[in-house]
């Protein structure tokens, strides 16, 4: 059976929360034909929106009057917290309506964002959210939270708290349902500590009040202190002085503390990743635990130890449930039990750490779930904006990860209730969470927010209706087989089946009033569009389509270049909180970010220069007007003049319109952008370092003239990890560098561009080998050693019973380097015809990769940035086959050669063989 979203235990947990006489309250039935002409008067006076911007109301108006309307809009969001909440920045907590624009903020990424706006939103309705290892946290009711749904097998959902009620935040068995997402290290600045953190650990851990002795039985803890630059002196058992460390634990304060006395001084709870990492490690080390089940625990008579030891776990990405107590005969220790599943070692123990890797993830276990939402009435709420790509920041001590459409909603409901009969169908791009999460939810939340007008209907899933006959639906997934004529429905777009099925599903719907609701419009497959085209004879028939124009192309742009439908602009120049200099929509776009990207986005044009599509006129409401950037920088005042575009992002993201480009561009920036996405939230994840197992195909562009650069890129699978670049065009000196790069990384092969004096180099590379012991790893050129010198002196100055593990064998390799000519003709085509030369069958598919492979990830750099988005195709006059944008014209275009992108372009030829190797023992 249908999974009814608007349940009774749903109904009686806003009952619980607000009253039965507040949430059962019925009115009359009420004719709403008087809004047929009026949307905007039914927003505001039935669905109790009290104020709409300029040009969500000409959205609005465009709907009721044009039977196609595409609107085309700009960005904007934010978050609200209860005052008094605490927000992790880089240097510690601090509470939010504390913060003011150009703050900066911890993210969950290990990374850190800006703030960029702060609202304060008066008295809201609020409540308290509970979490299953103790922690809580303050936020509105309408406040957002992206959770994992362990029903739907834990796909993300973003939810307000009110839909979060109506789901209902615990299973039919009464376990918990919801749980935030895995949180990463936190970000946190760098500090200059009187103390090493490792060494502050041990002695936290094994020392001594007033001493600076330090008792322990494990070599590594001695070699740890060593390294961190302190003396030893050896004294009598397992205990050891450690000179100087006695003046250090004064200038800290802690030098007298009893170990029931001993915490984690406040800066060294704040202190960069590595360091945390480095504190832990030496508590670990001293007083950590990981017993034969393979459970980690932490013990120290101090609760305020143990206290500061959980605190520091949970800042790097691990879970503490609670702190147990362990009666003694002497005095109480408190168990500090976690989880922290990490690449780095948390211990410098060989034992403890051999034992940790053993270690597997249970995805049931070690995460925050929801346990219980309480009521708080009305409280002082701040909502704040941040300029991650996430839109997510972290507060309490206890590292909770949170964040913050309206008009397809609302006109939904004013379609449903204002026309007799009629049939309103809304969906969004794949995947399909999209419409079930954010669209089909804000509908839900009118509902929930209005219902003395709908009393007669029912909420299904993706479904709502007066005259559906619930008893009839058993466990079809068809809704439409029992019900009416009369209903708003949501249709995901599903990603797999055939382009045929998708066409279908959206076929067949007909009424006298028929609305198609599409958001994120311009990513929607154009078989979709077919079947709705199909639908859209009558004369009620209507469609919005919603999208930030990023791209040129699709069927709305297609629907805008033929003139067949109404494009209404929703643009920050016409935003109120831009026009007025005052934040009335709390959340939304600012004055001060316009002005920001108006300065750091574009530029003044020049007198001799005449005006084109890529420029605008400063608007007279922010001529004069001074903003305050991100980082805090000041920007002087606009002029009255018109200035160009430099950044295509101030074209979609500002003024809601399409990037100027040619229709001729290779690559879309939408492309290069969602490959950036990727690789910075893979990057934060594991860092730059690729997939075990995966070995590179490297790509090399030879510079020719005096000004190139040589250019290697590193790609692992669908992950470029980087590029080296030096000077030069000295073929011995870059044969010599690429066999390092090559024998220190080792790929399967490396493609080096051969049309000019690259020709030199791979034969200058295969003609030598290199050695690479198989014990350290290290490598050696030009030398006639058999065995790895480093690794004989271990072998020799070690003992009979580590001896056996160790080895000093070299293996001789041979670099697999091959020749890539791109001048010869190419034997391969595409759709558009056959490809002239190597060098355009390969930007072909970089072009094909970059556009249809959704794994594809490269790194955010400039350069590379706009060499790919200088590149064309045409067809040849010559021969009519496929080129691209040629050398010398991309020399003209961006002043410079495109080293990086052609190194890039090399990693896709793939004539792959392998190198060879021969122990030399």
């Amino acid at each position: 059976m249908e999974e009814n979203i608007h349940s009774e235990e749903a109904i009686q947990n806003l009952i619980d929360l607000f009253g039965e006489e507040e949430i059962t309250k019925v009115f009359n039935e009420k004719d709403f034909s008087q809004y047929q002409q009026d949307p905007v008067g039914f927003i505001k006076t039935e669905l109790n929106v009290k104020y709409i911007p300029d040009d969500i109301v000409e959205v609005c108006e465009s709907v009721r009057d044009n039977k196609v309307t595409v609107a085309q809009s700009a960005t904007g969001t934010g978050k609200a917290m209860v005052n008094g909440v605490s927000v992790l920045t880089p240097n510690g907590f601090k509470n939010i309506e504390d913060f003011k624009i150009g703050d900066e903020i911890s993210n969950t990424y290990s990374g850190k964002s800006n703030i960029i706006g702060v609202y304060p939103q008066g008295k809201k309705k609020s409540c308290i959210i509970k979490f299953n290892d103790g922690s809580e946290t303050k936020c509105s009711l309408d406040h957002t939270w992206t959770l994992e749904d362990r029903i739907s097998h834990f796909k993300k959902k973003d939810l307000t708290v009110w839909k979060l009620l109506n789901h209902g935040w615990k299973t039919k068995d009464n376990s918990v349902r919801w749980r935030l997402p895995k949180l990463d290290k936190v970000y946190m600045n760098e500090r200059k500590y009187k103390l090493d953190p490792y060494v502050l650990g041990c002695w936290l851990g094994d020392g001594c009040k007033n001493l600076s002795i330090i008792t322990n039985i494990d070599e590594e803890v001695w070699n740890g202190i060593e390294d961190a630059g302190f003396k030893l002196s050896r004294y009598q058992g397992q205990s050891k002085r450690v000179y100087g460390l006695i003046t250090k634990l004064k200038e800290l304060g802690i030098n007298d503390k009893y170990s029931y006395e001993k915490y984690i001084p406040e800066e060294y709870k704040y202190g960069s990743i590595n360091q945390r990492l480095e504190l832990l490690r030496g508590l670990l080390d001293t007083d950590g635990t990981i017993d034969k089940k393979n459970l980690t625990s932490f013990s120290s008579s101090s609760y305020k130890l143990a206290s500061d030891v959980r605190f520091l776990i949970r800042s790097l990405g691990g879970f503490v449930k609670s702190i147990s107590t362990k009666k003694t005969t002497h005095r109480d220790h408190y168990l500090v039990h976690f989880s922290l599943f990490c690449k780095e070692k948390i211990f410098k123990i060989k034992r403890k750490e051999e034992r940790r890797k053993k270690q597997t993830e249970n995805k049931f276990g070690g995460r925050k779930y929801i346990t219980d939402i309480k009521y708080l009435g009305e409280e002082e709420c701040t909502c704040i904006m941040v300029d991650s790509d996430d839109n997510l920041f972290i507060v309490e001590d206890s590292f909770i990860p949170t964040h913050n459409t309206f008009v397809a909603a609302a006109l939904a409901i004013w379609h449903y209730k204002c026309f007799p009969e009629s049939q309103t169908v809304v969906t969004a791009a794949p995947p399909e969470e999209n419409i079930k999460s954010k669209l089909w939810s804000e509908l839900v939340s009118f509902v929930l927010k209005n219902r003395r007008i709908f009393k007669k209907d029912k909420i299904l899933t993706l479904k709502l209706t007066d005259d559906i006959n619930l008893s009839k639906i058993h466990d079809s997934d068809d809704v439409e087989v029992e019900s009416g004529k009369h209903f708003i429905m949501g249709k995901p777009i599903s990603s797999t089946g055939s382009v045929e099925e998708r066409e279908s599903k959206f076929s067949g719907q007909h009424a006298d009033w028929l609305l198609f609701l599409l958001d994120e419009g311009d990513a929607i497959p154009d078989e979709v569009f077919r079947g709705i085209d199909g639908c859209m004879s009558s004369d009620g028939a209507r469609i919005l389509i919603m999208y930030n124009p990023k791209r040129r192309g699709g069927h709305a742009y297609n629907l805008i270049r033929k003139g067949l439908a109404n494009v209404v602009t929703l643009s920050a120049f016409n935003h109120p909180n831009v026009t007025s200099g005052e934040n009335l929509i709390p959340g939304a776009v600012s004055r001060d970010k316009v002005i920001e990207r108006i300065h750091e986005w574009t530029e003044p044009l020049r007198e001799d220069e005449e005006p084109d599509a890529s420029c605008f006129e400063i608007p007279d409401f922010l001529v004069g007007a001074i903003g305050i950037g991100g980082s805090g920088k000041e920007y002087p005042p606009l002029k009255k003049e018109t200035r160009r575009i430099v950044d295509q992002q101030f074209a979609y993201k500002i003024l809601g319109i399409y990037p100027t480009q040619s229709s001729n561009q290779l690559i879309s920036e939408a492309w290069i952008d969602n490959a950036v996405t990727r690789w910075k939230l893979y990057v934060a994840q594991y860092g730059e370092n690729p997939q075990d197992n995966v070995r590179g195909v490297f790509g090399m562009d030879v510079a020719d003239e005096g000004d190139d650069s040589c250019c290697v890129c590193k790609k692992y699978g669908n992950f470029v990890k980087g590029f080296d670049r030096w000077r030069g065009i000295d073929t011995d000196l870059s044969a010599t560098r690429l066999s390092k790069i090559y024998a220190n990384d080792e790929p399967i092969q490396a493609n080096v561009e051969c049309d000019g004096i690259g020709a030199a180099i791979p034969p200058k590379i295969r003609r030598n080998h290199y050695l690479k012991c198989v014990g350290c790893g290290k490598t050696y050129f030009n030398v006639k050693h058999v065995k790895c010198p480093v690794c004989e002196e271990k072998i020799r100055q070690s003992g009979d019973e580590s001896r056996e593990h160790l080895s000093s064998v070299l293996e001789m390799k041979h670099f697999n380097i091959k020749k890539v000519v791109v001048s010869t003709p190419s034997k391969h085509k595409c759709d558009h015809g056959r490809f002239d030369k190597l060098r355009d069958e390969l930007w072909w598919a970089v072009k094909d990769w970059l556009e249809k492979d959704q794994s594809a990830m490269i790194p955010d750099i400039p350069e590379l940035r706009e060499e790919l988005l200088v590149m064309e195709f045409f067809e040849s006059p010559q021969n009519g086959k496929i080129k691209v944008t040629d050398k010398k014209k991309i020399r003209q275009k961006l002043g410079r050669s495109s080293d990086t992108a052609d190194s890039l372009i090399q990693c896709f030829y793939n004539h792959f063989g392998n190198p060879r190797v021969r122990n030399l023992l």
